[in-house]
């Protein structure tokens, strides 16, 4: 896994969270460490359910990347971070502390600088036998139309020798995030848009 725009590094930890899925039924599924300080709940909307999900997942190896990284070891930056986030929204303040406490627990290398430009060597050194996925949250707009370009090209050129997924949660004129999938073999892609979504992951509604 490959986070672009990854900040603290917290997104990174996901498979180490604990996921709730609610539905408008009063039904749930569960997935991920029952015994997570980080406790994730999301509304399902929409008739369309969640596909299975697998008991769990072998993260082979992960990385980010980003512009200004926030290191989760400095007190100052930890405060920055906390700054951003509404003061009255007291759940999202306790669970960037948790995530802060795992992503301390468990370092993961976040290289500091533009994606296009370390990108290359970043896909280069993922081991060979596991899926690469590469994954951007709430990040490609900053990306002007031409750098969105030249990333999918970078992919699809780095795809001639390894298949690639990219998972994409960007936002939308209508004011929520919908969630797209680019899968990149052989040199060419298809896109698939999966989900609507809120930004922060409250609610999902999935597409056939």
């Amino acid at each position: 896994m490959i986070e672009v725009g990854s900040s603290a590094g917290l997104n990174l930890h996901w498979d180490r969270y604990y996921h709730r899925y609610e539905y408008p039924s009063g039904a749930s599924s569960v997935w991920g460490n029952k015994d997570a300080a980080v406790r994730l709940s999301t509304l399902v909307r929409g008739t369309v359910p969640l596909p299975l999900l697998p008991e769990s997942f072998r993260i082979a190896w992960r990385a980010g990347i980003d512009l200004n990284p926030i290191d989760v070891t400095d007190a100052d930056a930890m405060r920055w971070l906390r700054a951003l986030i509404f003061p009255e929204h007291l759940e999202r303040h306790q669970e960037t502390e948790a995530a802060a406490r795992i992503a301390r627990t468990h370092p993961v290398p976040i290289v500091t600088g533009d994606a296009l430009t370390h990108l290359p060597a970043l896909l280069a050194q993922a081991p060979q036998g596991s899926h690469l996925c590469l994954y951007a949250s709430m990040v490609l707009y900053q990306f002007s139309p031409e750098a969105r370009k030249d990333l999918w090209r970078m992919l699809a050129a780095f795809s001639a020798t390894r298949p690639v997924s990219a998972v994409i949660l960007d936002g939308v004129p209508e004011g929520w995030a919908q969630l797209l999938i680019r899968d990149f073999r052989n040199g060419s892609s298809t896109k698939r848009h999966m989900a609507a979504a809120h930004a922060h992951g409250r609610w999902l509604e999935w597409r056939e």
